[in-house]
């Protein structure tokens, strides 16, 4: 049994192995140690260091016992418990339970929890959620000085992002020189590559050139995707200079397969959209538009590539092999390395399609609203980016905390079943999992097709979960009644009144009034837990 100080200082060591990339070794000491055997003192740092570690299970076991104990725990769960928790919920893409956490922090005692929570929004395209918790992190006298550069990054990305130039010039302006200044290479690379967007952004491209090449000495040695990043940002900068030649593709290529290794799959959508935006593609944005479930970024679309046309009611959505991206550069089709819309187009049309909004094909369905249609519904939102296991827990069992233990067994069974229901129709289609993400994928064949609508994002949800979010998309901003959400459900008013009901007790609505004046509207904490379903 170890003592107090020599549990501090095996921590000591693998916080100093783990920033020494000594990844392999610190794993296999934490996966040693059992759970009993540690002290709650230390029980937080551990957590920590395991998610670090890419550990997310380990992570979620040392503290689910104190985090989700069934009787009330002497203390209660500190701060940085919960924050170690919900970061790991939200690692592992259970972003509302997490958020929900994060709410019964005091932040302005554990400032930690701010980062991630912005960090969280950051990963459903919401920057703008993030920017007030961002400015809220910053000003807070409990953070260091490399704390509050750090924050004030994020800060400016997501005021760049947001298309706030004069507040991210201004944020980008002093990263430089303080910096520079202090000569913290990472963070000034990071300050280049956000001055290179506000060029490329305004039209500045050779500006552009000029940061990322300047950015470039900074990062090129560093571990992680900040090199991808000046690399991609490189990409789009020449793909927007002119005629698009063999060069530039084969740099595109390049840049996703090393996309598709390091598991930077926003980074895939990204080059799509600039390549639609270089070559005026409409076929591929059409694409891009119904393969990305983020509302935030179809907004973003719509700005940066201005669409000429209206998208049509469905999309026949053929999934692919996914390319091995350490085998070659790939050889086209959507999913893979140069997905351009002559690719898109040239895809053969299946002979078997799913409509995935009434989860059928041909004479066999899956039960309409249930568990495996509701997955496969899932599945079909997004065309790049796999699923985190704790994002597919929390959309089919949106009341239930997730439990590392329990929690996984039950997807492998849902997955299980879809990949036999697959099988018993003859369809070429599996789920594909990998480092714990799953995805969904076709044959080379390219004979099975799902036909997917602009609504079809709805599907993956439960029957209350989309009778919310309808509700949602008539009252984003505004006060309804019980009458008025009746009618638009074309539910019962009995029916809708224990809907609301509900949703009131969950924290996703505010009730006003009493009687026949009641009204209820959507919290602002409803607007970012909806976030993952847009």
């Amino acid at each position: 049994m170890k003592t107090s100080t020599e549990w501090k200082k095996w921590l000591d060591e693998l916080e100093s192995r783990l920033r020494a990339g000594q990844l392999h070794w610190v794993r296999k000491e934490l996966t040693r140690v059992k759970r009993k055997q540690i002290p709650r003192a230390f029980a937080a740092t551990m957590a920590t260091l395991a998610r670090r570690a890419n550990l997310p299970m380990e992570s979620l076991n040392i503290l689910n016992g104190i985090m989700r104990s069934p009787w009330p725990m002497d203390p209660p769960p500190r701060p940085d418990e919960i924050s170690s928790y919900a970061a790991t919920l939200f690692r592992i893409g259970a972003i509302d339970e997490g958020m929900a956490l994060l709410r019964t922090v005091d932040t302005d005692a554990y400032p930690q929890a701010l980062l991630f929570e912005a960090l969280a929004h950051f990963s459903q395209w919401r920057y703008d959620s993030a920017i007030p918790v961002l400015k809220k992190y910053v000003h807070s006298p409990l953070i260091n000085d490399y704390q509050r550069l750090v924050g004030k990054t994020n800060l400016a990305a997501a005021y760049i992002t947001e298309r706030n130039f004069p507040a991210g010039r201004s944020l980008v302006s002093e990263l430089k020189d303080v910096t520079a200044a202090q000569n913290l290479h990472i963070l000034h690379g990071n300050a280049l590559e956000l001055s290179a967007q506000l060029s490329i952004f305004q039209g500045h491209l050779d500006q552009a050139r000029r940061d990322l090449e300047e950015a470039s000495k900074f990062l090129s040695q560093t571990q992680g995707a900040y090199e991808l990043f000046v690399d991609k940002w490189s990409c789009i900068v020449n793909l927007l200079s002119g005629a698009i030649s063999e060069k530039i593709i084969l740099q595109l290529a390049h840049v996703k397969r090393v996309a598709m290794q390091l598991r930077e799959w926003e980074t895939l959508r990204e080059c799509d959209l600039y390549l639609a935006v270089a070559t005026n593609d409409e076929d591929l944005y059409e694409y891009l538009a119904f393969g990305t479930p983020y509302e935030k970024y179809r907004a973003r679309m719509r700005e940066i590539f201005q669409p000429k046309r209206e998208l049509p009611e469905t999309y026949l959505w053929t999934p692919r092999p996914v390319p091995n991206p350490d085998e070659s550069l790939g050889n086209g089709g959507p999913g893979s390395f140069m997905n351009t819309a002559s690719e898109v187009r040239s895809t053969p049309v299946p002979s078997l399609k799913i409509d995935i909004d009434q989860g059928r094909v041909g004479d066999s369905q899956l039960p309409h609203g249930q568990l495996l249609h509701r997955a496969l519904a899932l599945f079909s939102t997004d065309f790049y980016k796999p699923f985190r296991i704790g994002q597919l827990y929390s959309h089919l069992f949106p009341n239930e905390y997730f439990n590392p233990v329990s929690s996984p067994r039950r997807i492998v069974h849902i997955v299980e079943r879809l990949r036999a229901w697959f099988k018993d129709n003859a369809l070429p289609l599996n789920v594909r999992v990998r480092g714990g993400n799953y995805s969904l994928i076709g044959d080379t064949s390219a004979t099975c097709g799902l036909l997917v609508s602009q609504t079809s994002s709805h599907a993956h949800l439960p029957k209350s979960s989309a009778n919310l979010e309808r509700l949602k998309s008539q009252w984003p901003h505004h006060s309804f009644s019980t009458s008025q959400a009746s009618r638009c459900l074309n539910l019962s008013l009995a029916s809708t009144r224990r809907l609301l009901a509900q949703a009131v007790n969950d924290g996703k609505l505010l009730r006003q009034g009493n009687g026949r004046g009641t009204f209820y509207r959507f919290t602002a904490a409803k607007s970012r837990a909806l976030a993952k379903a847009s």
